[in-house]
């Protein structure tokens, strides 16, 4: 038997039609146009992106959850174009002109209605979401078990209540709901807390004051205060008892008294070391380097 690891798969695996597809979002666009994700995302990363944009390397060996993700949207996508195409050949085959009429229209704004922009201030902001039927939108997301399981869904509620707002003020269409359709690149039957491998979450609409107030809060940070927080960093704290790691303190403390032994706490970036293109650039993540040094002294 033997078993080969490729190192670089995307020089064997990644066809150059989809690398250009998960690449084209890094092109820059103008200074002061701003998609929904980068929006929402560390000021300080889209900052240091932008300033070193020549000299990042894009090699997507790290980055192959993502691509799984493009694979997927680009399948659903699929699926819907397909299904337009099959209600126009029953249309056809009826004569109803009126349906087929519909069906090509449906087939125009296939894209239209997934992308938007509107303008606030100075800025104009851009998103994209996967689908929109029956009063609601849809966002498609290829995720870990865990997001579901502690309800990590902060950063993709807060985007979906944008594109809400964008959509209803672009095309005064009204929107009943906002879901995320979550598919578990994790799931395991044997193994998993869930019995299934497709999530779907809704969340409450929040008013349009309130999703102002949000973009508003936003667009100030990305231009005074270009910092990432510890959500963007994906923080992770352990508290390490001997050999053993809690990530709740309470629990360290417990076990620590019972033998009796120092807690030694330990910070991981997870974001910062695995998931950003821009690390080698970023004076806060050399700061926090230093520190991690320092503590394991």
């Amino acid at each position: 038997m033997k078993i080969t690891v490729i190192k670089d798969f995307t020089e064997e695996l990644i066809p150059t039609s989809l690398f250009s597809i998960y690449t084209r979002e890094y092109k820059l666009l103008p200074e002061n146009t701003i998609r929904v994700t980068e929006l929402i995302g560390s000021p300080l990363k889209r900052k240091l992106l932008r300033e070193n944009y020549e000299n990042i390397s894009r090699r997507t060996t790290n980055f192959h959850y993502q691509i799984m993700g493009i694979m997927i949207h680009s399948l659903l996508e699929l699926k819907e174009f397909q299904e337009i195409l099959e209600e126009m050949k029953k249309a056809e085959m009826l004569n109803d002109e009126r349906m087929l009429l519909l069906q090509a229209k449906r087939l125009l704004r296939l894209k239209e209605r997934k992308q938007m922009e509107i303008e606030i201030g100075d800025w104009k902001i851009v998103g994209e979401f996967d689908l929109f039927e029956d009063e609601i939108i849809y966002d498609y997301k290829v995720t870990s078990e865990f997001v579901i399981t502690h309800e990590k869904f902060d950063k993709y509620e807060k985007q979906l209540q944008i594109y809400r707002y964008m959509l209803e003020r672009k095309e005064g269409i009204k929107v009943k709901a906002i879901k995320n359709v979550f598919l578990l690149r994790d799931f395991s039957p044997l193994r998993s807390k869930l019995p299934s491998p497709l999530v779907i979450v809704e969340y409450p609409i929040w008013d349009d004051a309130k999703v102002e107030e949000f973009i508003i809060q936003r667009l100030k940070l990305h231009e005074e205060q270009f910092i990432c927080s510890e959500e963007d960093m994906m923080l992770r704290v352990n508290y390490v008892v001997g050999n053993k790691r809690f990530s709740d303190e309470k629990k360290a403390e417990e076990y620590a008294k019972k033998v009796k032994k120092e807690i030694v706490k330990e910070i991981i970036p997870i974001g910062c070391l695995y998931f950003c293109e821009v690390a080698d650039f970023c004076p806060q993540w050399q700061a926090l380097k230093e520190k991690i040094k320092m503590q394991e002294v």
